[in-house]
């Protein structure tokens, strides 16, 4: 059984869904529609339009710099597909959050999970039941 997708943060919603040809017709004839998940529309913004190295972005979308490379070449090749052809291009889909996030991790068992911030501020861990404690920010230690 394959691993779950990790969750990629995303800064913002992009702020139109969907582009199309100016010839709509031609368009409709064709019915090809190129759906441009979210994760590849961020990774598009973060390496083309912000200009950051392949590093710098996927620690600002929580993944590694490899799933980084594969997100954002086929983001462009997708985009790039929609421009020649004239295909309408559609962005949505994908497994992301918006914003930071927060992660919890359960004492007991290890395990991380993330959360909303809309939930409430006690959480269990859906493995083991124990209580969670937020993982984001390390425990300042007393010294004596």
């Amino acid at each position: 059984m394959a691993r779950p997708k990790r969750l990629r943060r995303l800064a913002f919603s992009p702020p139109a869904h969907s582009f199309h040809p100016a010839n709509e017709e031609r368009c409709l004839i064709q019915k090809e529609i190129i759906i441009l998940t979210m994760d590849e529309f961020e990774a598009l913004r973060l390496a083309d339009l912000e200009c950051h190295s392949q590093e710098e972005a996927a620690k600002k979308m929580g993944i590694s710099r490899a799933t980084f490379g594969r997100i954002v070449e086929s983001g462009r090749s997708k985009v790039a597909k929609a421009l020649v052809h004239g295909h309408r291009l559609e962005i949505s889909g994908g497994a992301f959050i918006f914003g930071r996030g927060r992660h919890l991790q359960c004492p007991r068992c290890r395990r991380r999970q993330s959360r909303d911030l809309s939930e409430r501020e006690h959480v269990d861990c859906r493995r083991c039941c124990q209580p969670l404690q937020n993982s984001d920010k390390p425990k300042k230690e007393k010294s004596l």
